[in-house]
């Protein structure tokens, strides 16, 4: 499976998600929690943990980017040189790893008093 990294309209990760996967993408949207002020009160609310960007997979060779670029939600796929290139499997291997079943990043605090930390 190859993945790529495709540039959300602001505000519009959620839209462009459901959008593209009606196409038959796979989408990897890793989200961090971040406590936030609602009337008052402390709430956590996911967000992504790439403001304005996801990963969309396809095993397919071809297809069409015109496609994707024209997704509602989508602001365009990210080239490099003016080619759609790949995004390392590592790299999303190593995200998804981290993340809960809900696709959250969990963090991993293993710092305790008096450790030694750079």
């Amino acid at each position: 499976m190859n993945w790529y990294l495709i540039q959300t309209k602001p505000n519009m990760h959620a839209l462009a998600s459901k959008n593209l996967r009606q196409q038959g993408f796979k989408v990897f949207l890793p989200l961090v929690l971040k406590t936030s002020r609602r009337s008052g009160k402390f709430v956590n609310i996911r967000v992504p943990l790439f403001t304005g960007y996801l990963f969309i997979g396809t095993a397919l060779e071809q297809f069409s980017w015109t496609s994707v670029n024209s997704t509602l939600g989508v602001s365009k796929a990210v080239t490099l040189d003016g080619h759609y290139r790949a995004v390392d499997t590592k790299i999303i291997e190593a995200l998804k790893y981290r993340c809960d079943i809900n696709g959250v990043i969990s963090k991993e605090i293993n710092i305790s008093q008096g450790d030694r930390v750079k």
